[in-house]
């Protein structure tokens, strides 16, 4: 149980800090690293989806046990926060807008027409 608490407490930090050089090093890519679709951000949006985890987890022992309604409405706010911050992270989903407007341009075929016509328009 001590090794399981000592990797917790100071294993998980050091990775946390270590990695991204170790990825920089291995890589060779400050893209790879810091843009928008680098370890950074993946990684952050990685924590954020643990940590909406464990207060999932945390809302439903506190249902379980009898905790007041101010412990319960905490966590919730804890939850739609990191959701929030996670799908900021993400951009919403805009980083797979490529494949998107592709997909759409498969379905659609005149739906990207139109945009580009309706844009010269305003020109």
């Amino acid at each position: 149980m001590k090794s399981r608490g000592l990797l917790l407490y100071h294993g998980l930090p050091l990775l946390v800090l270590v990695f991204p050089f170790l990825w920089f090093y291995l890589v060779g890519s400050k893209r790879m690293l810091e843009g928008e679709g680098g370890i950074v951000e993946n990684a952050t949006v990685l924590f954020l989806l643990i940590a909406i985890g464990f207060c999932i987890a945390g809302l439903s022992k506190a249902r379980r046990s009898g905790l007041g309604s101010m412990v319960k409405g905490w966590l919730l706010v804890l939850i739609l926060g990191a959701a929030y911050f996670a799908l900021e992270e993400i951009s919403y989903g805009q980083h797979q807008q490529p494949a998107l407007d592709h997909a759409a341009e498969a379905a659609a075929p005149g739906l990207g027409q139109t945009r580009d016509a309706k844009t010269d328009c305003n020109q």
